[in-house]
């Protein structure tokens, strides 16, 4: 099966989103020293967690609605905004 370009655009926000939120959780941008910086972080951080949402019902309706085959480009995403999800509640 070959990807789609909504399978695509789905594979590479899950993994946008993952590099932001690795950043977010591991500190590194608080030692940014630039406003404009910090600002467009705080301005992308509730997005970025909507799209987590919106990723996951995406592939679940994918493979359970549509009754499509799973694939290894469809579990990717899930599996990363599955845990970027949970991750979200245990980070302090």
């Amino acid at each position: 099966m070959t990807l789609t370009s909504n399978h695509k655009l789905v594979l590479i926000a899950s993994l946008v989103s993952a590099v932001y939120f690795g950043l977010l959780f591991s500190n590194l941008l608080q030692y940014v020293n630039s406003v404009l910086v910090r600002v467009a972080v705080e301005m992308s951080a509730i997005p970025m967690v909507i799209l987590q949402g919106v990723i996951i019902v995406y592939t679940l309706r994918w493979i359970f609605i549509q009754k499509n085959k799973v694939t290894i480009q469809i579990l990717i995403p899930l599996i990363i905004s599955i845990t970027l999800v949970v991750s979200m509640f245990l980070v302090k």
